[in-house]
């Protein structure tokens, strides 16, 4: 008994996370369904499936699936939590667990136009296609969506690449001399 107290003092929040995000992955896909959501976290995983019910009968569903795509010339991959995907929408939310920090969401925001760039490229989507790319921060229930275009999303990427050009840049927020 004194283990599993220990055990679920020390549980940490990537533990927890990976957890959430397993569960959700095998609600969309269909291996679980929503009565077997752990006790502790069925008001989370309830409201982020009662937002996807809208999309789950008329778009194919891709759940934490590895996805390989050009980049600019470079191959790269990742695997995204959840794409909603038809011939007329696309559709990417990434699921965070804990509190959100709107200072730390550039990456979270790159993260997603690169799987909605990977996903609207593969589909041979048209660069006008409007995306939809969201956060979902499931502890705060709170949805946080950006709409852009394919061409807009390649904007904003490639100017990020180019960044990679000059690795002699200082970022004077991060380093300090």
């Amino acid at each position: 008994m004194k283990d599993e107290q220990e055990e679920e003092f020390f549980y940490s929040s990537k533990k927890r996370g990976t957890e959430i995000h397993g569960f959700l992955s095998d609600l969309f896909l269909k291996n679980k369904s929503i009565t077997q959501a752990p006790l502790k976290e069925q008001d989370k995983i309830t409201w982020a499936y009662d937002l996807a019910i809208n999309y789950l009968t008329e778009h194919e569903i891709i759940s934490e699936k590895m996805i390989k795509f050009s980049f600019f010339g470079q191959m790269i991959s990742g695997t995204p939590d959840l794409i909603f995907q038809n011939k007329d929408d696309l559709i990417v939310w990434d699921f965070k667990t804990g509190n959100r920090d709107q200072d730390n969401e550039t990456s979270y925001w790159f993260q997603l136009m690169s799987y909605a760039f990977a996903c609207a490229h593969l589909n041979n989507s048209n660069p006008e296609t409007k995306i939809e790319i969201s956060l979902l921060y499931l502890d705060q229930k709170n949805i946080v969506t950006r709409s852009l275009t394919l061409n807009e999303i390649t904007r904003v990427l490639f100017e990020y690449w180019k960044k990679t050009e000059s690795l002699d840049q200082v970022n004077p927020l991060r380093c300090k001399s």
